[in-house]
């Protein structure tokens, strides 16, 4: 079923009850399978996730992001934050003003990501590259020399979002491309193929693991 806004507002797959509900914004606010919240999520004054919480599921906590002054994703720390128990657990490299294609708001020129280092605040911190398509989209993550996905465009879906998994069962994200995790740490979407929220100037991207 859909809201007025268009929202997918219930869904029912493999016999499991989904249901979404947005704000004022038509932005994902919350998301509840068979009957149990999983996901909340919580926006700033200019509509970009800051924090979103999982809960009745493997892993659940709460996430803050961390965007620039281009409203990019440049980190995500977990506990409370920055000066929390955990602290900064990703963060996110990009090449400056690139152009691209003119994207659905218009915009001829965008921030490219370059890198995702995850495991910050371990011994073991790992750095997936960004390898970009012809028109500057992201196209595959690498770890070192070893692929770990390719990424497409498919239509876009705000309920449904799923991280690259980096191969030691941890989830590597992409900036503003990538808002979740395959073991549902963002929004949940049962067995759902990956597929990524579109933030406000983003292209969003489907995540093949390779």
């Amino acid at each position: 079923m859909h809201d007025a806004g268009g929202n997918i507002t219930s869904d029912t797959r493999s016999g499991t009850a989904y249901a979404y509900t947005y704000n004022n914004r038509n932005r994902l606010n919350t998301v509840t399978v068979a009957a149990s919240l999983k996901g909340t999520y919580t926006y700033n004054a200019k509509e970009q996730l800051s924090i979103r919480v999982t809960s009745n599921m493997t892993p659940s906590g709460t996430t803050h992001f961390i965007h620039d002054l281009n409203g990019n994703v440049i980190a995500e720390t977990a506990g409370n934050g920055p000066t929390g128990a955990t602290g900064t657990v990703r963060e996110y490299i990009y090449l400056p003003e690139t152009e691209i294609a003119p994207a659905a708001d218009g915009r001829t020129r965008v921030d490219r990501p370059l890198a995702v280092v995850n495991a910050v605040n371990t011994a073991t911190p790992a750095t997936y590259y960004v390898h970009s398509l012809p028109r500057r989209r992201p196209g595959a993550i690498t770890l070192g020399s070893s692929p770990r996905a390719s990424l497409n465009r498919p239509s876009c879906r705000r309920q449904a979002s799923n991280r690259v998994d980096d191969g030691r069962g941890q989830s590597a994200g992409l900036g503003g491309y990538v808002a979740g995790s395959a073991k549902l740490s963002a929004a949940p979407t049962g067995g759902r193929s990956p597929q990524h929220h579109r933030p406000a100037g983003r292209p969003c991207a489907q995540a093949h693991k390779l």
